[in-house]
């Protein structure tokens, strides 16, 4: 489980509707607490949980032909279905995202008022950090981590176990859930109304379903990023690729919208700032700001290999050119650029079958 950290200036509200543009010309911003950010993450889960009942639900047998691609130095599961690699240092930058949303939300695992928890699932749920995270502070909850890569470590909390299957396909569970969770699903589904109304048919009546997101249209509000800067229009690029694989990646857009669609009700949208370097005088802000170039100023060609190669057939010389060209502006604390961010969330209404 991840070290525990205080965040600065907790409880601190990140609504964009409060927050000033504070920033600092500063340099050296990219790296100041990189390793101590860096050691903060830790891929382990205790043990220490306990559950009376595990449903009759037992940890899968992951398949044996799971597929592996290997492109440009890098493995995937499949790059034409789901854009970003698997492997050890994708896991790592994984693991540092979710440090990241802790920080953004002052430790806290959902926004939601959700109380009861005995039924949880995880879409998407990559490393399986926050299913193990969720599972330790909820010792009453059995949770179930779902993923196309079985990328999750064998140690787990005995309330929490996961599946190696595709949520674009139908859920066949049984039993429904108190509380559905998905983060940073953009670019991962052709259908994405279609996970939203089937995680409104498999949850309770009163339980909750929660989103959460970031926006790569990057925004600026003292216009230090001008119109032509490299870094939007690699926002840009990416766009229209993962538009043109049939995976959009601007989701969170249009998670209130798809929430009432299916018949969610209690909707509501938190909006917070990831700025994209140190340049912020908020400790708060300056800190994601920092967490970002760890999780994505140092992980350009990540993000946008496939993406590009596959979306907008560029080969790796083209790309690597680019995402030099856009670390240069990532990483320059004059450019006051942040990624929008967005948690959404929805009860399914009580009375409803």
């Amino acid at each position: 489980m991840a070290e525990e950290h205080t965040p600065p200036l907790a409880g601190e509200s990140l609504r964009t509707d409060t927050l000033e543009p504070l920033w600092d010309d500063g340099t050296d911003l990219a790296s100041d607490d990189e390793s101590t950010a860096t050691s903060m993450v830790s891929g382990g889960g205790g043990t220490d949980s306990a559950i009376d009942d595990l449903d009759g639900e037992s940890t899968c047998t992951l398949p044996g032909d799971i597929p592996v691609v290997e492109e440009e130095g890098r493995k995937y599961h499949d790059p034409d279905k789901y854009p970003l690699p698997n492997d050890e240092q994708e896991q790592e930058r994984l693991d540092m995202l979710h440090e990241q949303w802790r920080v953004s939300h002052d430790e806290k695992l959902l926004l939601c008022p959700q109380e009861v928890f005995q039924r949880v699932l995880d879409i998407g749920t990559g490393t399986g950090i926050w299913a193990i995270e969720f599972a330790d502070e909820h010792p009453e909850a059995y949770v179930i981590g779902v993923d196309i890569s079985p990328i999750q470590p064998n140690l787990v909390p005995p309330n929490c176990e996961f599946q190696i299957d595709d949520a674009e396909l139908e859920w066949t569970w049984g039993q429904p859930f108190d509380f559905i969770h998905g983060r940073m699903l953009g670019g991962c589904f052709k259908d994405p109304i279609n996970i939203f109304e089937q995680a409104f048919q498999h949850l309770q009546p009163g339980g909750f379903f929660e989103v959460k997101d970031i926006l790569l249209t990057l925004k600026c509000d003292d216009g230090t990023l001008e119109g032509d800067s490299p870094l939007l229009t690699w926002a840009r690029l990416l766009a229209g690729a993962a538009d043109n694989m049939g995976r959009p990646i601007h989701l969170a857009s249009r998670y209130r919208q798809m929430l009432v669609e299916v018949g969610f009700t209690h909707v509501d949208v938190v909006e917070q700032k990831w700025p994209t370097n140190g340049w912020a005088k908020n400790r708060k802000l300056r800190e994601l700001g920092r967490w970002s170039q760890l999780t994505f100023g140092r992980e350009l060609e990540t993000i946008s290999t496939a993406l590009l190669m596959h979306g907008l057939g560029w080969d790796a010389k083209e790309v690597s050119i680019l995402c030099a060209l856009v670390r240069k502006e990532f990483q320059n604390p004059r450019v006051h650029a942040y990624f929008p961010v967005l948690t959404a969330f929805g009860m399914k209404p009580l009375g409803e079958a």
